[in-house]
């Protein structure tokens, strides 16, 4: 981070040294133009004339020979076609100089100079129209060694040139190490700020605040400190009030996805492409979807969940539609779902919010709810049918016919007594469902009270030439109510011995599962229930066969006293059945 201070140290520096260099090359090139002016006025001075003279006598050639040798000066006489008429050097006479620059000068602007090096000496060539018509000579050529003109012009030797030369140089170098010293000093005033501001501007691009440029109430660097530091402190405490404010969307936004993640509703955002921006784990497990709730995210509604009144609802909603609720069943999952569509606002739309609500269950209790009433109407409307046929006859004459009396009287007691037990059954189911039955849970010895249960159906069970085992345990108590254990396996026993043909056999098996609870199975060697039929075998008023059942004499309702009577004492009841092989029934109650 220090390279930068240090270069603009070095161009600083550079630039103070270069500066005055770069004036005396100025002033030696301003010096040497005045000179060179001054030779060329000289030298047209002369070559006019000394043109002059020779062209009034050109013998005089011969006394400028010698004298321009000593001077290191040639003379060349030419004609109007540039070739040479007399020259000091010994040029021949004819020879063409017309390609030479500065005679074409000459010949096309009356005067012409040309500068070139031959046999290594740097040599200036000068040439003149004499403007001479009628006389064959018509140009004078002037060559002489460069460094020979001031002394020619000036009349100044060569050393006397180079002292002063020397002397200017001298000064020029003095004048050049006074401007290094005073930009070193002024590069080291400006450079200390400029490192503290890059040690200030590195520390903020590392998030920290300190340290700040000092003051030092010098001039532009402290204006430029100040304002400095006033920014970083703007800038750090607008830094700080954002970074809580994002701390607090940050801890909001992990509250928010907290308390959608724990719902039950499943809730989905859609975006304006109605692409999935967010949603829940339980949206994904009500939709029954093949993908998880990140899995979701950036995939179109109808990938998600190909259900196409879903995708309608979507439609509608960006569309221009608020908010629209519709129900949803799900064949594949077996689930009814209440779909809650909001618009967000803003224009054009720009996404939705989806929640969905599983009502599976409630369709369920509402179809359970219309059968029970269905069933209740239909169990209730039989044995009140069954009477009430009685009494028509009774009433139509029977009554005096003393054996058809007898008989219809026992009827209407049958049916009477059928509609008692019916009512019975269904209050308790009620009071069990509702909690208002009472209940004393007590430890309970399960062989003794299950023996005593058997003891008492014996004759049911020697009517039908049912044989009711009861294999040898040690006793197992349970935590039950004792009316309510009684009530469970009395009707187990009893649907047992009722659906299970004459000469066949019932037993019992009493034993600890190992989980803390008392294992009961209730086998018999019965007609059997089919697989479909055993998982709403514990509905109430479900019946596998109704017409066998009702002449069995059973209300429908014993199973499902059974199952919730095991919920109470907090157990269960399970069935496991082949037809025509037999049934199993297994009563799990905590034990003691």
């Amino acid at each position: 981070m220090q390279r930068r201070p240090k270069s603009l140290f070095a161009s600083l520096l550079a630039l103070g040294m270069a500066g005055p260099i770069v004036l005396a090359l100025f002033v030696a090139a301003l010096q040497s133009f005045q000179q060179a002016d001054l030779v060329s006025r000289w030298v047209e001075t002369e070559l006019r004339e000394t043109g002059t003279a020779l062209a009034a006598d050109p013998t005089l050639l011969t006394h400028y020979r010698e004298s321009a040798q000593q001077a290191r000066i040639r003379l060349t006489l030419l004609d109007e076609n540039g070739a040479v008429i007399s020259d000091t050097a010994g040029l021949a006479a004819g020879t063409s100089l017309n390609n030479e620059p500065d005679v074409y000068l000459a010949r096309t602007v009356e005067h012409g100079t040309h500068r070139d090096t031959r046999d290594g000496i740097d040599t200036t060539y000068f040439c003149r129209q004499l403007g001479i018509r009628q006389h064959p000579i018509s140009y004078l050529r002037v060559s002489c060694p460069t460094f020979a003109l001031t002394h020619l012009s000036t009349g100044t030797d060569v050393p006397g040139q180079l002292v002063r030369s020397i002397w200017f140089w001298f000064v020029t170098l003095g004048f050049t190490l006074m401007s290094t010293i005073i930009s070193i000093v002024a590069v080291r005033r400006i450079r200390k700020p400029l490192l503290k501001a890059t040690s200030a501007l590195t520390n903020l691009g590392e998030l920290s605040w300190e340290p700040r440029l000092e003051d030092d109430g010098r001039g532009e660097v402290a204006d430029l400190g100040a304002a400095f530091n006033r920014a970083v402190g703007t800038l750090g405490t607008e830094f700080t009030r954002l970074e809580r404010r994002s701390g607090e969307l940050e801890q909001s936004a992990r509250f928010l996805e907290t308390v959608l993640g724990a719902m039950i509703e499943g809730v989905i955002v859609v975006d304006s492409r109605q692409c999935v921006t967010y949603a829940n784990s339980a949206a994904s497990t009500l939709l029954g979807s093949r993908f998880n709730a990140q899995q979701m995210t950036g995939r179109q509604v109808l990938e998600v969940v190909r259900n196409q009144k879903m995708d309608q609802t979507v439609r509608a909603i960006f569309s221009g539609q608020d908010r629209l609720r519709t129900e949803l069943e799900l064949i594949g999952v077996q689930r009814s779902l209440n779909l809650f569509a909001t618009r967000l606002s803003g224009g054009p739309t720009p996404g939705a919010v989806l929640v969905l609500h599983d009502i599976t269950d409630l369709r369920r209790l509402e179809r359970l709810r219309r059968e029970f009433v269905s069933n209740v109407s239909h169990e209730l409307k039989t044995p009140l049918a069954a009477i009430e046929a009685y009494v028509e006859t009774l009433l139509n004459g029977a009554v005096h016919d003393t054996n058809a009396c007898d008989r219809f009287l026992r009827g209407i007691e049958t049916q009477a007594q059928r509609l008692h037990q019916l009512i019975q059954d269904l209050l308790k189911l009620a009071r069990i469902e509702s909690g208002n039955e009472a209940f004393e849970i007590i430890e309970l010895p399960a062989v003794a009270s299950i023996r005593s249960i058997i003891e008492e159906n014996l004759p049911l069970a020697d009517s039908k030439q049912v044989a009711v085992e009861f294999a040898d345990t040690d006793e197992i108590f349970l935590k039950a109510d004792a009316k309510g254990f009684h009530t469970i396996i009395e009707n187990l026993l009893t649907n047992a011995i009722k659906y299970t043909a004459n000469g066949g056999r019932i037993k019992f098996v009493v034993g600890n599962d190992g989980n803390g609870f008392a294992r009961i199975d209730i086998q018999d060697t019965g007609i059997g229930i089919a697989t479909e039929h055993q998982v709403r075998i514990f509905e109430r008023f479900y019946r596998v066969d109704e017409a066998r059942s009702r002449d069995a004499g059973g209300t429908g309702l014993g199973l499902a006293i059974v199952k919730h009577l095991c919920q109470v004492f907090g157990g269960s009841v399970a069935v496991s059945s082949e037809p025509q092989v037999g049934s199993i029934f297994t009563v799990m109650l905590p034990l003691a």
